[in-house]
């Protein structure tokens, strides 16, 4: 080497004389795994959902094909019937076409008045997985389906007996309506005014005729059941026994 010169070696220093790294809290340290435990278990879960969903499509798909018997892809009321019966749901046999086009309406985005995989399986996973949204949504389209069967019975009624086609019930249909419908055992000047009252009471516009949604109001609280008819004619007939009809408004 020339005068005055020096090797670069000489001014590095050594590797012992490193300064030392900054020591990690055990706070720190703890937090740093609560972090790394954390998005393991997101992982996991992530996993974990994965294969579920991936079940449930299986489940849905298996479902789904064994009611589609013409393989059109889709699956029409007299199928889905099929489908109610295998997943369980709590249906009355009477009732069970009524429950179909209800789903139907509910779920057939399309407007096709058919069910399509996609839309069948958004009711598997949204209705039926839990046990209490399928209890919820069967009693809920239970209530649906007794409503329109009881408007359907009241509207049979009132077409029956709206002898003129007037789209109204007057006094003297509705006399005839209530001799064939109720079992009492009036005299005729009591039957003559319990058809007034109930005329009374069921005319609320005051026209001293009955329409079709005052009727329906009518039939609800008098002759919707059996059980409901049998009520109605104890409570008549025990009104009129006790003498009271005469003096009432």
């Amino acid at each position: 080497m020339g005068c005055g010169s020096s090797s670069t070696a000489e001014h590095l220093p050594p590797i012992d004389s490193a300064r030392p790294r900054k020591k990690v809290s055990k706070d720190a340290m703890n937090a740093i795994q609560r972090e790394l435990d954390a998005d393991m278990d997101a992982i996991l879960n992530m996993d974990n959902t994965m294969a579920e969903k991936r079940h449930d499509v299986a489940e849905a798909r298996r479902l789904f094909k064994e009611a589609d018997k013409d393989g059109s892809g889709s699956v029409d009321a007299e199928e889905l019937i099929t489908i109610f019966i295998k997943l369980g749901l709590e249906i009355e046999k009477s009732a069970v076409k009524e429950y179909a086009a209800k789903f139907i309406a509910d779920f057939d985005k399309d407007g096709s008045n058919s069910i399509e995989m996609k839309e069948f399986f958004k009711f598997y996973t949204q209705v039926f997985k839990a046990e209490e949204t399928r209890s919820k949504y069967a009693q809920r389209i239970a209530k649906e389906v007794t409503t329109a069967q009881v408007e359907a019975e009241s509207d049979a009624l009132f077409t029956k007996y709206d002898a003129d086609k007037s789209g109204y019930i007057d006094k003297k249909e509705l006399e005839l309506l209530l001799r064939e419908c109720l079992q009492l055992q009036l005299a005729e000047d009591q039957f003559k005014h319990f058809v007034g009252d109930i005329l009374k009471h069921a005319d609320k516009s005051r026209d001293k005729k009955i329409d079709r949604k005052e009727f329906l109001n009518l039939f609800k609280k008098c002759l919707a059941s059996p059980e409901i008819l049998k009520k109605y004619e104890e409570k008549v007939s025990l009104r009129y026994e006790g003498g009271s009809w005469k003096t009432r408004k």
